[in-house]
C-alpha cells in the first residue's frame, strides 16, 4: 500500500507484527474474491510487477505461479525478510513514480502488473492508470484491487453517517488529494488510460460475518480484529497529523467510537472492495 507521491509520508506501520496482519488480510482477501490471488486472464508472463508489494506475498505467489517469469516487487519501505525470497522475485525500494522517472521501471517491460490496497497511499490515480498503461507491453494485462471507503447496508443503502469514524477517514483522505473510493472507480481509471477489455468485480468487504456470503467468514474476522483497528486509529492520527482538521480531543473520541462500533454492526455491513483488470 505505499506506491505513493514522495510528496506524502507514508500512512502505515512498517514492521513484523504489520506484515503479519498484511499476510493474514491476504488470506482474508484472496477467500472474498473466490480463491484467486488475480482474475486478469495470463498467459505465461515473463515479466511482472507488483506494485505496494509491502510484505511480499503476492510477490512470491506470483513467482512461484510463473517461475520462469521475472517477478519486481516495489514498494516505499525495505522488505523485512528476503531469507524466503524466490530467485526470480527483485525487490526494489522508492517512489513508483520517481522510479518510472529515473527509468529504473521502464515502458513496455512488463506482461503483468499488479497492485492492491492502494487507497491510503495513492495521490493521483489517473497518472497512477497512464504510467502503468505505458510500463506495460502490447498485449499486457493490468489488474488492480482496491477498498472503498463507503459503508453500506445488506440492501446496499449508505450508512456513513452512522459511524463518525468513517466520515472521518473520508474527510481525511480527501484533504490529503487521495481517493477513498478508488475501489469503486478502477474501471473509469484503467478506461480513462486507454486500457481496452475492462472488466471489474465487486465483492462485500464484511464488518461482520455474513451467513448467506460464506466468503466473508475470514475478512469480517479480520476487520474486527484488534490489529485491524489499531491500524485503523494509527491511520487516523497520521492522516490528521498536517491537516489539523480533527482536536486531540476529537481524535481520542473517534478512535473510541471506532474500538466500541461492535454494538452497532448489524450482518450485511460492508465496504466495497473492487478488482479490475484491463488489457494494453
Amino acid at each position: 500500500m505505499a506506491a505513493k507521491s514522495s510528496k506524502h509520508s507514508y500512512n502505515l506501520p512498517h514492521g513484523r507484527e504489520e506484515n503479519d496482519r498484511l499476510d493474514a488480510q491476504h488470506h482474508a482477501i484472496v477467500e472474498l474474491i473466490g480463491g484467486r490471488v488475480y482474475h486478469a486472464p495470463l498467459s505465461r508472463p515473463s515479466k511482472i510487477l507488483d506494485v505496494g508489494c509491502r510484505s511480499g506475498v503476492v510477490t512470491t505467489h506470483l513467482a512461484k505461479c510463473f517461475p520462469s517469469a521475472e517477478v519486481v516487487g516495489v514498494d516505499l519501505a525495505a522488505p523485512i525478510d528476503l531469507s524466503t525470497k524466490p530467485d526470480n522475485v527483485t525487490y526494489l525500494q522508492g517512489d513508483f513514480f520517481h522510479l518510472v522517472e529515473s527509468g529504473v521501471l521502464k515502458e513496455g517491460d512488463f506482461d503483468f502488473i499488479f497492485s492492491r490496497m492502494l487507497v491510503v497511499g495513492m495521490v493521483d490515480w489517473p497518472r497512477y492508470a497512464s504510467t502503468v498503461s505505458r510500463l506495460l507491453k502490447q498485449g499486457g494485462w493490468v489488474e488492480m484491487q482496491d477498498l472503498s471507503w463507503h459503508l453500506y447496508d445488506h440492501n446496499e443503502c449508505s450508512i456513513d453517517d452512522a459511524f463518525p469514524f468513517v466520515l472521518a477517514i473520508q474527510n481525511l483522505l480527501l484533504r490529503k488529494g487521495l481517493d477513498p473510493f478508488c475501489g469503486e472507480h478502477l474501471a473509469e481509471y484503467m478506461r480513462s488510460a486507454g486500457l481496452r477489455a475492462v472488466d471489474q468485480k465487486i465483492y462485500p468487504w464484511a464488518w461482520t460475518y455474513w451467513k448467506n456470503r460464506p466468503e466473508t467468514r475470514l475478512i469480517a474476522e479480520h476487520s474486527r480484529s484488534e490489529e485491524h483497528i489499531a491500524v485503523q486509529n494509527f491511520l487516523l492520527e497520521k492522516l490528521n497529523n498536517g491537516v489539523g482538521a480533527y482536536t486531540s480531543e476529537e481524535i481520542r473520541t473517534l478512535k473510541e467510537e471506532n474500538q466500541t462500533s461492535a454494538e452497532k454492526i448489524r450482518e450485511g455491513m460492508h465496504y466495497i472492495f473492487g478488482v479490475a483488470y484491463g488489457q494494453k
